[in-house]
C-alpha cells in the first residue's frame, strides 16, 4: 500500500479521535477522494489526473471523502465545524450562513478557538494605527508610540468597530422624548434623533445647539458658566453676574447694594469694594435674584431649563458649606433622569437629600466640570494594580511596570467591574442545548457541568476523567495519527 506523505485535514470538533482506518473503505466515482475523469467532480473541486485521477478540493475549499463537494473556509477560521453556540474563546463565533467553521468576529484576529480571538485588527477602533486617515469615521489615532483608533468626542464605538457612531442623546444621536440638551429636540416620531431647534446650529456629537457664533453653554438671558462670558440678555437682566443694564436692582438683592449679612442665601455682601450682594465662590445668580445657587439651578432653588457641571470649586463648597448630596464620586450638577452627559456618568438620587447629582458609575471616578469618568478605580477590571491579591475574584494583576487588573483564561468582565465571571460555555458557565465543551453537558439551570465520571474547574473549555489530564485538541490530534499509524502498519 502506498503512503501519502499529506497531512490529514482537521474535521468537525469531535471529542473522539478520526478513525484514519475509515480513510481506506472505497469511494464511489467522481466524490472527493474516488475516482474521476476530466470536470466530473463537484462544486469546487477538480480531477488530479494524470497525478493520482481522484477528485481533490480545489485551493482554499475543504471536504470529506464521499463528500459531493467541497465547501469554502473562512479566512480567519480558528476552530472546527460548528453549530450555533458551540464555539468557544473570546470573539469567536459560528457564522449564521455559509461554511460552518469557528471563526473570529469581524475586527477580530486570533490564532486559535480556545485561546480566542483578542487581537482589534488595525485600524479598527481599539486597534493599532498610524495617523488618523487610516482609522474609521469619527475616529482618531492617538498620539503615542504605539497608535491607537479611538473615537472623537461626542462619538462612541465597540473594539473592533469599523466606525464611531454618535451617543445616545447628543446632537445626531439617538434619543427619547426630552432627552436632548440645550436648544435641541427629539425628531421623534421620524428618525428618533437629536436635532437643533429652528434658528440653533450644532454639529453630530455636540452636547447641544447655540445661536450662530455662541457656545450654547447656556440659555439667552441665563449666566454662563463661572469664569465664562454668559450670552446677551434682554434689557434689565445682566447677562454675567455683576454686570450692569436696566434698572437699579433692589437692595440685598443680587447686584444690589447691602451691608454685613443682609444678602440671600449662598451670596455676600462685597463691601468695602462697591457694597454689593455677590454670589460666594461656586455659585451663580442673576442681578435681582433673591439668592444664589449651584449652576444649573434659578437664584430660587428650583431647576432651570438646562443642567450645567458643577463648578471647579464644588469640593471647596462640599468643605465649607455641606452641600447634602454632593460627595467626592460627583462630578455635575444637579439633575433628572437622561439629562447628565459624558462617558459613565448618570443621575443618581439620594434619598436622604432628596436631591439628585451626576455621578460617577459605580467602578469609575472622574474630575469635576470634566468631559466624562474615564479612569477605572485601582484593583476594579481594567484598573492599576500592584498585586494580583488587590484584584477581585478570578483576576489577575498583569505583569508590568503599571500593572492591570484583568481576568484570567475562562473569565469575563468590563471595565470597572469588581470580579470576574466565567464565560458562557465553559465549565460553570452560562449555557444553552449541546453549547457546552467535551464531557460536559447544559444542566437544567442552564450551566455547564461536567458529566459523570470527568471533572473540570470552572472557566475549562471541557471536562476530563478524574484524575486525568484535561482533554484538549493536542490530545485529539496525537490519538488522530496514532490511529492513523496503526492503520496504515
Amino acid at each position: 500500500m502506498r503512503k501519502s506523505g499529506k497531512k490529514l485535514p482537521y474535521y468537525g470538533n469531535n471529542s473522539k479521535p478520526f478513525n484514519a482506518c475509515l480513510l481506506h473503505t472505497a469511494v464511489k466515482e467522481n466524490k472527493i477522494g474516488g475516482s474521476c475523469s476530466s470536470d466530473s467532480c463537484g462544486a469546487n473541486a477538480e480531477c488530479s489526473a494524470p497525478i493520482d485521477g481522484k477528485c481533490r478540493c480545489k485551493e482554499g475549499f475543504t471536504g470529506k471523502d464521499d463528500d459531493e463537494a467541497c465547501s469554502g473556509i473562512p479566512a480567519n477560521m480558528v476552530g472546527g465545524q460548528c453549530t450555533a453556540g458551540s464555539c468557544v474563546g473570546n470573539n469567536v463565533e459560528c457564522p449564521a450562513s455559509g461554511s460552518k467553521f469557528c471563526k473570529c468576529k469581524d475586527g477580530f484576529t486570533g490564532a486559535s478557538e480556545a485561546a480566542g480571538c483578542n487581537t482589534v485588527m488595525a485600524d479598527r477602533i481599539g486597534g493599532k494605527c498610524t495617523s488618523t486617515s487610516s482609522c474609521g469615521a469619527n475616529a482618531v489615532c492617538s498620539a503615542s508610540a504605539d497608535g491607537v483608533c479611538k473615537c472623537q468626542e461626542g462619538f462612541s464605538g465597540k473594539d473592533g468597530d469599523a466606525t464611531c457612531t454618535v451617543k445616545e442623546n447628543k446632537i445626531g444621536g439617538s434619543c427619547s422624548s426630552d432627552s436632548c440638551g440645550a436648544n435641541a429636540e427629539c425628531s421623534a416620531p421620524t428618525d428618533g434623533k437629536c436635532r437643533c431647534k429652528e434658528g440653533f446650529t450644532g454639529s453630530d456629537g455636540d452636547e447641544a445647539c447655540s445661536l450662530p457664533g455662541r457656545d450654547g453653554n447656556g440659555e439667552p438671558g441665563l449666566p454662563g458658566l463661572p469664569g465664562t462670558e454668559g450670552p446677551e440678555s434682554p434689557p434689565g437682566i445682566a447677562g454675567v453676574p455683576g454686570s450692569d443694564g436696566g434698572p437699579a436692582v433692589k437692595e440685598n438683592k443680587i447686584g444690589g447694594s447691602c451691608s454685613s449679612d443682609s444678602c440671600g442665601a449662598n451670596a455676600e455682601c462685597s463691601a468695602p469694594t462697591d457694597g454689593k450682594c455677590r454670589c460666594k465662590e461656586g455659585f451663580t445668580g442673576r442681578d435681582g435674584d433673591e439668592a444664589c445657587s449651584l449652576s444649573g439651578r434659578d437664584g430660587n432653588g428650583e431647576p432651570g431649563q438646562r443642567v450645567h457641571k458643577v463648578p471647579q470649586v464644588l469640593s471647596q463648597v462640599v468643605m465649607e458649606d455641606q452641600v447634602c448630596g454632593v460627595d467626592a464620586n460627583t462630578v455635575g450638577g444637579p439633575c433628572t433622569a437622561g439629562t447628565c452627559h459624558g462617558n459613565n456618568v448618570e443621575c443618581l438620587d439620594n434619598v436622604e437629600c432628596g436631591n439628585k447629582f451626576c455621578k460617577c458609575k459605580d467602578g469609575f471616578t472622574g474630575t469635576i466640570g470634566a468631559a466624562g469618568c474615564d479612569t477605572v478605580i485601582a484593583d476594579r477590571i481594567g484598573g492599576k494594580c500592584t498585586s494580583t491579591s488587590s484584584c477581585g475574584a478570578n483576576a489577575v494583576c498583569s505583569a508590568s511596570a503599571d500593572g492591570v487588573c484583568k481576568c484570567q483564561e475562562g473569565f469575563s468582565g468590563k471595565d470597572g467591574d469588581a470580579t470576574c465571571t466565567v464565560m458562557a460555555n465553559r465549565i460553570g458557565g452560562s449555557c444553552v442545548t449541546s453549547s457546552c465543551g467535551a464531557n460536559a453537558e447544559c444542566s437544567s439551570s442552564g450551566v455547564c457541568t461536567c458529566v459523570n465520571g470527568f471533572t473540570g474547574q470552572a472557566g475549562d473549555i471541557a471536562c476530563s476523567q478524574s484524575g486525568g489530564a484535561a482533554h484538549s485538541v493536542a490530545t485529539w490530534f496525537l490519538a488522530s495519527i496514532t490511529s492513523m499509524i496503526a492503520c496504515m502498519l
